[in-house]
């Protein structure tokens, strides 16, 4: 995990952001509860993933709704997994 800049991280697409994202921490404490984890390398699409990230440093949990969501519909799950890894790579 490496800190950049929104330019770079975003490299050249839109971002969306939620609006109105409540935190049990404020301002300061997420930003240097991100920053603690600056140099880790160990992302796991189902267990550590950007939004366990996001949802950690914001409420001290790491977990995916998005995850939650595909576990909790199997067959769902799989054929969407298999859209995005038939897809072309752009």
């Amino acid at each position: 995990m490496e800190e950049v800049s929104l330019a770079r991280f975003a490299r050249g697409q839109r971002v969306w952001m939620r609006p109105c994202v409540t935190s049990d921490f404020d301002v300061p404490q997420v930003i240097g509860r991100a920053r603690s984890r600056v140099g880790e390398n160990c992302y796991r699409l189902l267990t550590n993933n950007c939004e366990h990230f996001c949802e950690w440093c914001l409420h001290g949990t790491a977990r995916s709704f998005q995850v939650e969501a595909w576990l909790a519909r199997p067959r769902r799950a799989l054929l969407a997994t298999l859209r995005l890894l038939t897809q072309p790579i752009t």
